[in-house]
């Protein structure tokens, strides 16, 4: 089956990428990749509270199985992995097309079943998912969730670090619009990354730019001042104020938490993050999620609370590792005033008192 596949994949890569048909059939696997692809792109080009709805969208449409299938095929096959990338260029060239209303057109993407694989491919997706067997199929998302983030590659991207410098940006939240000041990666070459996490990213920063260009631009100082570049315009930054790095073994003594609202499918899900840190290098996690006030009260039980979470942290320039009791190892960016216990930017996102 396998070999089939491949081989079908290969030879009818030539087909339009986005023309649609009702034979559902495995020739029509290189349709059902470039509308995946697409989506991807276009994602990559909103703010990053976009994902929580594209994460709606691949787990309805069985993105992460399909794409492990994909990547069954592509072991020992290096023309085929030459013919997903051409994909993949087309699909972004397409959506830049869009570049003036991409979130716009993400979110009619979104909601539309002509790019969703389990309506419009369904016989295709259910021929991959049962004939690729299972074993290999589970190996290989197991793989892909499984690879560990390399410490030593953060603290090396980490040292190519300028400075953090903050912006503002207009980010969604669960479908609302909201503005914040959010902090901003300045490298000694010249790059500037708005995506914090980026230091912390599986494969390192130079493969967050490759999967995420729209989160990269550049920076410079004229005239004593830095700017940025927004698409051909020069513009200053929202405060002049940097934040630099932190001393190895900078320890903190406050209780941080930062809440987000996400679509839960039947309503609004609120999920809150808290960490109590310690002087001794100790902290404790709680993760709690509820509904929006706005649901029924019938709806009001359906709350899940987390059994807290314990271990040691240790913080090194913008690295907060995390080491929790039970063997797992956590790595965020850390952004914060030195002179203040609150905000705290962990990945971006801001945890008050």
């Amino acid at each position: 089956m396998t070999s089939f596949l491949a081989k079908s994949l290969l030879f009818s890569i030539g087909a339009s990428a986005f023309a649609f048909g009702e034979e559902a059939s495995i020739e029509r696997l290189p349709d059902m990749l470039a509308k995946i692809q697409y989506v991807a792109k276009l994602t990559e080009a909103c703010p990053d509270d976009y994902q929580s709805e594209y994460r709606n969208w691949r787990k309805l449409n069985r993105i992460d199985a399909i794409e492990a299938v994909v990547n069954v095929l592509l072991v020992d096959d290096a023309q085929l992995q030459v013919r997903l990338t051409d994909i993949a260029r087309d699909a972004g060239g397409k959506a830049k097309l869009h570049r003036a209303d991409y979130c716009v057109h993400l979110e009619q993407v979104l909601a539309s079943p002509d790019f969703m694989p389990v309506l419009a491919f369904p016989e295709l997706t259910q021929k991959l998912l049962d004939e690729t067997p299972q074993e290999a199929l589970t190996s290989e998302m197991e793989r892909v969730a499984a690879q560990p983030l390399d410490p030593e590659l953060i603290r090396q991207d980490m040292a190519q670090v300028e400075t953090v410098m903050f912006n503002r940006r207009h980010l969604r939240i669960a479908g609302k619009s909201a503005v914040v000041d959010a902090p901003e990666l300045l490298f000694k070459n010249g790059d500037l990354c708005m995506d914090a996490s980026a230091l912390v990213f599986r494969g390192g920063v130079a493969r967050h730019k490759a999967r995420r260009p729209a989160k990269w631009t550049r920076w410079r100082t004229n005239n004593g001042e830095r700017e940025w570049l927004n698409g051909e315009k020069w513009e200053k930054f929202v405060s002049a104020k940097e934040f630099p790095p932190l001393q190895e073994d900078f320890r903190m003594e406050n209780t941080l938490s930062f809440q987000e609202e996400t679509d839960g499918g039947a309503f609004p899900i609120i999920n809150v993050v808290r960490y109590q840190f310690s002087s001794d290098g100790k902290f404790t996690r709680n993760l709690d999620s509820y509904p929006s006030q706005d649901v029924p009260l019938n709806n009001a039980s359906v709350s899940f609370y987390y059994p807290k979470q314990e271990g040691r942290y240790e913080i090194d320039g913008y690295l907060l590792t995390l080491h929790f009791d039970d063997g797992e190892t956590l790595y965020k960016t850390i952004v914060l005033d030195k002179n203040s216990s609150s905000p705290v930017w962990l990945n971006g996102d801001e945890y008050v008192e």
